[in-house]
């Protein structure tokens, strides 16, 4: 495996991890995408693309969502070993 595989791998497993965590933290909410996005004041796409992985969020949607949640934006973004 050449490096560029390798850091793909692992770039999709720690977005794997982040959007089962934020999909979890958000069903335990009883919330559904769209909520947790007005809640952020961001556009429902934009939720969905953090949650998917495709997009990071800015310091303050993580901020956001800790206090959402009520879970340290640490364990939010934490990624499992297998």
């Amino acid at each position: 495996m050449v490096y560029s595989e390798i850091t793909h791998t692992v770039v999709r497993k720690e977005s794997e991890d982040i959007m089962l965590r934020l999909k979890l933290e958000r069903k335990n909410k009883n919330m559904t995408q769209v909520q947790v996005a007005e809640y952020l004041k961001i556009y429902p796409y934009s939720y969905q693309r953090i949650e998917l992985g495709i997009r990071k969020g800015s310091i303050d949607i993580w901020d956001k969502l800790e206090d959402l949640f009520e879970v340290p934006q640490r364990q939010l973004r934490m990624v499992v070993n297998d």
